[in-house]
């Protein structure tokens, strides 16, 4: 409507964080008295399948999930995150002794992401959201993703194994006599 036009091309990508949006999925250990409330919240795509995490009083109350990239590199994990009321909640990647970000969670969903190098594999990356208070409270979770690369790409859902979502492939069929252009990252 009156914007230029645009096209999302990305690059083949892998989540290989398991059951993206079901945290209360038993593959995310609730810690310290966080509890789960599963589909409670309308999430960023307009599906009621957001849940709501509930810290306790403790300062160490959170979700984490284990997982065990195959090879090094930069990892980005990322989470859709909004709360009923501004809060503050540590997030962290969980690769080797990373320490725990800080993020203001508001009223709107926002996609928060972090970036940390996995210097040599095996190694397990353990990421967290969790509280920095001992005042309790919540905050709504969604869209999970765990990848190789400095930068998020789009959220890719996954459920009981990593998935990856191929590169886009571009065609453009010009008009006769100019040359053809093929674009794949």
């Amino acid at each position: 409507a009156g914007g230029n036009p645009s096209i999302l091309d990305e690059p083949q990508k892998t989540n290989i964080i398991l059951y993206s949006s079901e945290i209360d999925n038993a593959a995310y250990l609730k810690i310290a008295g966080a509890t789960i409330t599963a589909n409670s919240v309308l999430s960023p795509d307009g599906t009621q399948n957001a849940d709501t995490l509930n810290f306790s009083t403790s300062i160490g109350s959170r979700i984490e999930q284990s997982v065990n990239p195959s090879v090094a590199g930069d990892y980005t994990f990322s989470v859709y995150l909004k709360s009923s009321s501004p809060k503050q909640v540590g997030f962290r990647t969980g690769i080797s002794a990373t320490s725990i970000v800080t993020i203001n969670v508001t009223t709107e969903w926002t996609r928060f992401s972090v970036t940390q190098n996995l210097p040599s594999v095996p190694n397990t990356a353990t990421p967290q959201i969790r509280s920095i208070d001992s005042l309790g409270g919540n905050v709504f979770v969604w869209g999970l993703q765990i990848e190789l690369n400095q930068n998020p790409s789009s959220y890719i859902p996954t459920t009981t194994a990593a998935v990856t979502r191929n590169a886009d492939v571009i065609t453009v069929s010009p008009p006769a006599g100019t040359v053809k252009i093929t674009t794949t990252f």
